[in-house]
């Protein structure tokens, strides 16, 4: 799993060459996902697509490209919102929040690149 990056380099008004970036994401999201996780609590946290499929995860019982089981309700469009929710999951209470990302530098934010990725994250109560 990996995503890339590319863009051409102009000098002045003519296309003179190009930068690719290749990012591991299956290693580098788990490894976000494990460090942003609170430390003394008890859950998980994974990334999704507007469809729900993982995109990756931290829980040992999800797979990747697996569609995460919860209502389309809580999937939101407005990339400035965050969410929180009291959820039933695989019957445990957690609580979840869930975040639309709002892009990286210039990535999704000034060039019409569209690809929905969501925060998610299930803190056991």
């Amino acid at each position: 799993a990996t995503y890339i990056y590319s863009a051409s380099i102009s000098y002045p008004h003519s296309k003179i060459a190009g930068i690719g970036i290749i990012f591991d994401a299956e290693v580098e999201f788990k490894a976000i996902l494990e460090d942003s996780f609170p430390k003394d609590k008890k859950g998980f946290s994974l990334f999704i697509d507007k469809d729900r499929k993982i995109i990756a995860t931290n829980s040992a019982d999800l797979q990747i490209l697996d569609t995460l089981d919860i209502d389309t309700k809580y999937i939101t469009t407005n990339k400035e919102e965050q969410k929180t929710y009291f959820i039933n999951f695989n019957h445990i209470s957690y609580i979840m929040s869930i975040a639309s990302s709002a892009g990286y530098r210039e990535y999704k934010n000034s060039d019409n690149y569209h690809n929905e990725i969501y925060a998610v994250t299930f803190i056991e109560l």
